[in-house]
């Protein structure tokens, strides 16, 4: 298999893993992160995005790893501090 970009062979360790990108080319790959959108409340999908687009959904998603908020635990914790 070639390189998607650079048309050079990419190794057999590597199209096993599911990569497209020789190594040389993976370092110069834009990477991508992912959000999670939920329709309803049983469902979630993971959205795609560019770093500028997932910074500016942690600007204006107060619900997060940093915050707390995110899994539930505050509910928790305010319900048996009482």
């Amino acid at each position: 298999m070639e390189c998607i970009h650079c048309f050079k062979p990419v190794t057999p360790a590597r199209i096993e893993a599911g990569y497209k990108y020789c190594m040389a080319c993976a370092e110069h790959v834009p990477k991508v992160k992912g959000v999670m959108c939920f329709g309803h409340k049983t469902a979630g999908e993971m959205q795609v995005v560019t770093p500028e687009q997932f910074a500016d959904h942690r600007k204006y998603n107060p619900y997060g790893r940093n915050t707390g908020r995110g899994s539930g635990l505050h509910r928790v914790m305010q319900r048996s501090d009482k």
